[in-house]
């Protein structure tokens, strides 16, 4: 069983500095990865790691200014392990808006298009396992 959660706002921080992209849609999966024991006279369980994944979907911007396309490719060719960190809103400006916060690794990001139309690029991301989401309602 998966949870998946979705939402409006997503910040990446790569190399100390914050990216707000065009992004179209985000979603993020944890797995449920709870493994039970039976022991004598009970049942015991246990996780062990926090996987998740991350999927986002956003307008490219290769060549621009700060572009979030280039940025997010040099980081996964020049260091690939290096976890970044992300910040995702859901339900932003309501009463039950939530912060998702955790680090996914750096991917390269697809790049072409459709003559002059906006083609859209999807990006998964693998979450850092050893770092679980944090969820938090802020004030």
């Amino acid at each position: 069983m998966s949870t998946v959660i979705t939402g409006n706002t997503l910040t990446l921080e790569i190399n100390s500095v914050d990216y707000t992209a065009q992004v179209t849609a985000v979603q993020v999966t944890r797995e449920d990865t709870q493994e039970t024991f039976d022991v004598l006279g009970s049942r015991v369980y246990k996780t062990v790691t926090f996987p998740y994944t991350m999927e986002v979907t956003i307008l490219p911007d290769w060549g621009a200014t700060g572009s979030l396309c280039e940025v997010l490719t040099a980081a996964a060719l020049t260091a690939p392990d290096t976890a970044l960190a992300f910040e995702l809103l859901v339900e932003e400006g309501t009463a039950e808006e939530v912060k998702v916060e955790g680090e996914v690794f750096p991917e390269v990001v697809d790049a072409g298009g459709i003559g002059f139309e906006v083609t859209p690029v999807t990006i998964t991301f693998t979450g850092d396992r050893n770092e679980p989401l944090t969820f938090t309602h802020p004030a």
